[in-house]
């Protein structure tokens, strides 16, 4: 059977803090994606509060100083909706009105 390819082999340090942190912060169901796909680094559906509804977030993880790959930036710009930078737990609160 053939395997499936590996995108990101090492995600970015903080990016298992983050997706704990938020866990244990807000209701929320989050897809770790950065492994198996070419897309962002995960998704994010959550409530939230200030547009008062459920919704679909997506998160490009990165640490306070690291930069975007070539690969990465092209992502952004050719993605036909928004990816979000996220450097700390804060970053997606605050996008769901939580901060």
């Amino acid at each position: 059977m053939p395997r499936r390819p590996r995108y990101s082999a090492h995600p970015d340090a903080n990016q298992g803090e983050i997706v704990e942190r938020l866990r244990e912060t807000m209701p929320c169901w989050i897809i770790d994606v950065s492994r198996f796909l070419p897309t962002p680094d995960i998704i994010v559906w959550s409530y939230d509060v200030r547009l008062d509804m459920w919704r679909w977030t997506l998160w490009e993880i990165k640490t306070e100083k690291g930069k975007l790959t070539a690969k990465q930036r092209k992502l952004l710009a050719e993605w036909p909706g928004a990816i979000l930078i996220a450097r700390t737990e804060d970053d997606v609160l605050r996008e769901y009105g939580r901060v």
